[in-house]
């Protein structure tokens, strides 16, 4: 018999460590137990990636940093009493921001994702890198069996995928192009980069758990749990790409699930 388990927490060379023991009983009499031991770390940055909190506090880092540049560049100006080009700044900063918001709130009908697309957007800004919204974007309706944390993860990790090719590749322009559209059946989203293409090779491994062609810590993750909640929903990838030209990832997701796939597997 299992008794019901008992969970600690405790450090180790410096490592916060959660440990789940669980006593091993026969006729009444404890004979052993299991312990299991995670890097607490490990286990906290995974819940991060799972709830997509990780890629909200990305965006806010990034549109606090963008909006000091903005601050001092004002104040810059108004020190060298350049007031009138102080405000000229202000309204062309202010026309360009609502004229973006504006436009991805009018296509994205969920504010977590449309904000997380603006996040992702002044990221690319702080790297040179253009990242262009299709005109025609429209996200209404989740698919079945979807939910915000689900677009949060596929798009914030296929958009950082494009980012990571673009920043070390040499092309004097670096561009990202996003497009999501609803059809009556399938969910359709693309994003498309002119970074340096992916090698098959590669490819053929991207969506592994833990594959990463960087060696930093914690990479490796993101593309794996894309795969894993289109799998999910009975959805399909496809990437084509070509060496020195870029990459282009689709995602199909339909609208309804399909009577015996895996969702309704699960039920």
């Amino acid at each position: 018999m299992i008794a019901p388990c008992c969970n600690g927490n405790f450090f180790l060379q410096g490592r916060a460590i959660l440990s789940n023991r669980i006593p091993i009983r026969v006729q009444g009499k404890t004979i052993g137990a299991v312990a299991i031991f995670q890097d607490k770390t490990e286990v906290t940055r995974l819940a991060q990636e799972l709830t997509g909190v990780q890629a909200f506090v990305d965006a806010l880092r990034v549109q606090a940093h963008e909006y000091s540049n903005k601050l001092h560049t004002i104040a810059g100006l108004i020190q060298l009493d350049q007031g009138m080009k102080a405000l000229d700044y202000i309204f062309e900063l202010s026309e360009e921001q609502a004229e973006v918001s504006g436009l991805v709130a009018r296509q994205i009908h969920d504010d977590s994702l449309a904000g997380l697309l603006l996040g992702k957007r002044s990221r690319c800004k702080e790297l040179n890198i253009q990242l262009e919204f299709d005109p025609d974007n429209l996200f209404l309706n989740y698919p079945e069996g979807t939910t915000i944390h689900d677009f949060v993860i596929i798009c914030g990790n296929l958009i950082d995928n494009s980012i990571d090719a673009l920043v070390t590749t040499d092309q004097d322009t670096k561009q990202i192009f996003f497009s999501m559209k609803e059809g009556e059946e399938l969910l359709t989203i693309e994003i498309k980069d002119n970074g340096d293409g992916i090698r098959e090779t590669v490819k053929r491994k991207i969506f592994q758990r833990g594959f990463s062609t960087k060696v930093l810590e914690g990479r490796g993750i993101g593309l794996f749990l894309v795969k894993a909640i289109v799998d999910r929903v009975d959805g399909a990838i496809n990437i084509e790409s070509e060496i020195g030209r870029g990459t282009v990832f689709t995602l199909q997701i339909p609208m309804k699930r399909k009577e015996g796939g895996l969702y309704e597997a699960a039920k």
